[in-house]
């Protein structure tokens, strides 16, 4: 690897001898570097299965940073193996590996089968595999750039993005329902909806309860335990409180909000690929971060609407 000109930044100073160091192991010993990038992808796939054995929601978080800097030790590592094994652009080789190391995250978590804190094992493998699915999808458009029109990239990413986030909500509802143990004798249908609702341990969701799912005809909810002892409480007040946690999840699934969530991020997508500019790395961090807060952004706006949703319905009951 020829020496590159001095960045000016510290920390990439600092790196680079690491993937200096790297790039002359992959050239040297490319078996052995093999099995050091197969043995780090066992281990990022056993993250999700560590993180849900956490009993801290705030502490499951936080192994987020070190999960990260392996990704992007096994990343580096696979993109240094794979230019030496097969000739592709750039942008290509990066986007595959972008794909690969989410992939490799979601397939841990997919097999982990009934973990203990599903939900903070989904905190963490989505707050990982996302970002990385959002931006390969982007280097592949940058790369198609040169050889079709604007508006065929923007359809193509608008659509994989939206894809790509139907995947991952399917994936989080089959872990949650693994997860689960029993169906709860809720019934939402007074709240307007007739989605299953499911029992999970108490600490295993992030929250008090979730609601899962694009349409209706595809969510469920998972309350935990504590929820479900409250509904069949003699205390009115434990009563009244474990029904509006009912009726906000409800109104997550009446009014589509996770829908909306996808739609508002796929259509964003559409628009930056339609008016971007193929400068390379930087227009993909700030296009998938744009992606990323407006992903949160609905997100929020439909907590808003979700507690508007429940208020008017149990004030009504």
């Amino acid at each position: 690897m020829p020496t590159p000109p001095p960045s000016g930044n510290a920390l990439i100073e600092g790196v680079i001898p690491l993937f200096r160091m790297l790039d002359a192991a992959a050239a040297a010993e490319p078996l052995l570097m093999w099995l050091v990038w197969s043995m780090m992808a066992t281990a990022l796939a056993a993250v999700p299965v560590v993180v849900s054995r956490v009993p801290s929601p705030p502490v499951s978080l936080l192994l987020v940073v070190p999960a990260a800097l392996l990704l992007v030790l096994e990343l580096t590592t696979f993109l240094m193996l794979l230019g030496d094994l097969v000739p592709l652009a750039p942008l290509a080789r990066v986007a595959i590996g972008l794909a690969l190391s989410a992939t490799i995250l979601l397939v841990g978590w997919a097999c982990a089968g009934a973990l203990p804190r599903p939900m903070q094992s989904a905190d963490v493998t989505l707050r990982l595999a996302r970002p990385m699915l959002i931006a390969s999808v982007f280097l592949l458009a940058l790369a198609l750039h040169p050889f079709a029109p604007r508006a065929a990239i923007a359809v193509l990413v608008g659509a994989a993005v939206f894809t790509t986030e139907v995947l991952l909500a399917r994936l989080l509802r089959g872990a949650l329902r693994r997860g689960s143990t029993a169906t709860s004798s809720a019934d939402l249908r007074p709240f307007g909806c007739a989605a299953p609702v499911h029992v999970v341990p108490d600490g295993s969701l992030s929250t008090l309860a979730v609601a899962v799912g694009l349409t209706p005809g595809t969510s469920a909810v998972f309350l935990q335990q504590q929820v479900e002892r409250a509904l069949r409480s003699a205390d009115a007040a434990a009563v009244r409180g474990a029904t509006h946690i009912l009726a906000h999840e409800a109104g997550h699934i009446v009014q589509r909000h996770g829908l909306w969530a996808v739609a508002a991020s796929s259509v964003l997508a559409a628009v930056l690929a339609a008016t971007m500019r193929p400068d390379g790395m930087r227009s993909i961090v700030v296009m998938t971060g744009s992606v990323m807060v407006v992903w949160f952004a609905a997100s929020a706006m439909g907590e808003w609407a979700a507690e508007r949703y429940a208020r008017r319905v149990t004030d009504s009951a």
